[in-house]
């Protein structure tokens, strides 16, 4: 006959809450490790738009997409200004912001220093400057009144055996596409038909004749020539008080990532940064170097000191500019990865939209553990 132990009926077991439980504990326990940071306090970026334009969820998604703990917004058009409005933690500025208002710490893009200021309004000046600190990175450069004046410089121009470009002196044109610039084909169309160009390359190459001595001709890299090349791909990095922002980088004027290219550019640029004298690297100066990947090594295309305001850093910039559709995103998501990276480097936390996906997978693992562990357990019991 069978034993009364074995007539009794299996015990009911109640909902199993030690996975739940211990993923939950995971997933905290990793968000406030991630969260943890240096001590700095919030940290602030200025969203180049009045916001009044953005609703309260338009709002917490720049705080997702600028990389920060809040955005700040420009005053409407209209409002008084009498001093700046007192910010806790630190600022990071655009050019007009300062204004507006001051943070405990403030980087800035002119960051008060009299060399970055000519650093930015001058690429004469930039490209002497990265020939002076670190000339096997320099880019073949010179003013254009080296070659003379008017039609004797058109002639002169002509007659190079390079591809070349020409840039004004204070313009703020790209090298990716770079529609604003004077190439050889330019004057040669210049020559033979001007109607054939746009107002503005005939307004170009007409002030360049006038006033040579502000315009800066350059060997062209072949940048955007060759899809695939490897040669003719250019990245734009980001630097903040003299140190490169790991992972802040971005392939220019393209959908992909390069993980490879990437990841030297900013050691290049490192090597740069180690060059210029340390007083210059004070906490507020920041860089967003264009670096090209030449037959002859990288070059420092142009270094854009003060390079809070890089488009690179503006997702609903990148969206403005290239639309909704597949390069629009993509170009927005690099801004925003880049703005993620920008926050950890100077906050050592993990921003919080990053964190908590991180976190809740982290969870997730503890929890699935958990419970394979328990599943081998009672398997273990069965057998005894």
């Amino acid at each position: 006959m069978p034993s009364s132990a074995e007539k009794q009926p299996p015990k009911e077991q109640g909902p199993n809450w030690k996975p739940w439980a211990a993923g939950a504990l995971g997933a905290a326990g990793a968000y406030g490790f991630m969260r943890k940071g240096k001590g700095r306090g919030a940290l602030n970026r200025v969203a180049n738009t009045p916001k009044k334009e953005q609703s309260w969820i338009g709002q917490q998604v720049d705080r997702i997409l600028y990389g920060a703990d809040n955005v700040l917004y420009h005053p409407d058009k209209g409002d008084k200004i009498t001093k700046p409005k007192k910010i806790s933690g630190t600022i990071m500025h655009d050019l007009k912001s300062h204004q507006s208002f001051k943070g405990d710490e403030n980087l800035t893009t002119e960051a008060g220093n009299p060399w970055l200021t000519k650093l930015r309004e001058s690429k004469i000046h930039e490209a002497k400057f990265i020939k002076q600190h670190a000339p096997e990175f320099s880019v073949k450069s010179k003013t254009v009144s080296a070659f003379g004046e008017g039609d004797d410089l058109l002639k002169k121009l002509k007659k190079q055996r390079e591809d070349f470009i020409i840039k004004p002196d204070n313009g703020m044109a790209s090298g990716v596409g770079g529609e604003s610039f004077i190439r050889r084909q330019d004057i040669q169309a210049y020559q033979s038909n001007k109607k054939s160009l746009s107002k503005s390359k005939r307004t170009s190459i007409e002030d360049m004749m006038l006033v040579p001595e502000e315009f800066l001709y350059q060997e062209d890299l072949g940048i955007g020539k060759g899809r695939f090349s490897n040669a003719n791909r250019e990245v734009r990095v980001h630097a903040i008080g003299g140190k490169v922002v790991p992972g802040a980088t971005s392939v220019r004027g393209k959908n992909w990532e390069d993980t490879l290219h990437q990841r030297e550019a900013e050691k290049y640029f490192q090597k740069f940064l180690d060059k210029v004298p340390k007083r210059l690297h004070n906490d507020s100066v920041a860089w967003a170097p264009d670096i090209a990947f030449t037959k002859n090594g990288p070059k420092i295309i142009e270094l854009n000191a003060g390079g809070l305001d890089s488009g690179l850093l503006d997702p609903r910039h990148m969206l403005k500019q290239n639309g909704t559709g597949a390069k629009g995103t993509a170009t927005a998501f690099s801004a925003m990865r880049n703005n993620l990276a920008i926050y950890k480097h100077m906050t050592g936390r993990t921003h919080a939209a990053e964190a908590a996906p991180k976190a809740l997978g982290y969870g997730a693992a503890t929890a699935g553990g958990t419970a394979l562990a328990q599943r081998y357990g009672a398997k273990n019991q069965e057998k005894k």
